[in-house]
C-alpha cells in the first residue's frame, strides 16, 4: 500500500493527471511533514489507554480515503483540479497515517517481548522489503500493460483492499492490558 501510495506509482498517476513540479513536491513532501501529529497522536493514545481501537481507526481512514484517489476519473473533479485534489487527499491520509504509525508501534511495544524486539522487527522489515519489492514488479507490469487511468485505478484499488485486509488483521491482534 505504502510503495503505491507514495512512490513511482503516485508520480506516474500525478504526471498523468497534469501534476506541476510544485504538486509533485507535496506529494513527496507531505508524508513527512504529517510526522508532526506522532506527539499528538502519543498523547491521545496515552489518555484513551487502549491502543488497539484507535490504531485501527486510524488506520481505516488514512487508508479508506484512498479510494477516492482510484476512482477519481469517475467522481466528476474538474481535471484541472484532479492533482490538486489528490494532494488534498494524501495531506489527510497522511495525518493519519502517521497517527497509525505511532500508535502501532506502541502497542507493538507491549507486545513483542523486549529481549526478542530486534529479531522480530528485523525479520519483519525483511520480510514487507521482498514483498514490497515483488508488488512494485507486479504493479509496474500492470502499468505497462493496462492503459492510462484504469492503470492507475487498478493498481490504487489493489492497494486500497490489500491495506483494508491488514486493517483486518489488526482486530484479531493481541491487545496487552
Amino acid at each position: 500500500f505504502l510503495n503505491w501510495t507514495t512512490g513511482s506509482v503516485m508520480v506516474g498517476y500525478m504526471l498523468h493527471l497534469g501534476a506541476s513540479a510544485t504538486e509533485l513536491g507535496l506529494i513527496a513532501s507531505v508524508p513527512l511533514l504529517a510526522q508532526l501529529v506522532s506527539p499528538f497522536a502519543a498523547y491521545f493514545g496515552g489518555l484513551a489507554g487502549r491502543l488497539k481501537g484507535l490504531t485501527v481507526l486510524t488506520a481505516l481512514l488514512g487508508r479508506v480515503l484512498w479510494l477516492l484517489a482510484a476512482f477519481l476519473p469517475l467522481l466528476g473533479v474538474p481535471e484541472a483540479l484532479r492533482p490538486t485534489f489528490v494532494v488534498g487527499l494524501v495531506m489527510v491520509s497522511s495525518l493519519f497515517q502517521a497517527s497509525t504509525a505511532t500508535l502501532w508501534t506502541s502497542w507493538m511495544g507491549g507486545v513483542v517481548p523486549e529481549g526478542r524486539r530486534g529479531r522480530y522487527f528485523g525479520f519483519r522489515a525483511g520480510v514487507v522489503g521482498i514483498v514490497g519489492m515483488v508488488a512494485n514488479l507486479g504493479a509496474g507490469a500492470l502499468l505497462d500493460r493496462v492503459s492510462a487511468p484504469l492503470n492507475f485505478q487498478l493498481v490504487l484499488g489493489v492497494g486500497v483492499v490489500s491495506a483494508l485486509l491488514g486493517v483486518v488483521t489488526l482486530l484479531f491482534h493481541a491487545e496487552p492490558r
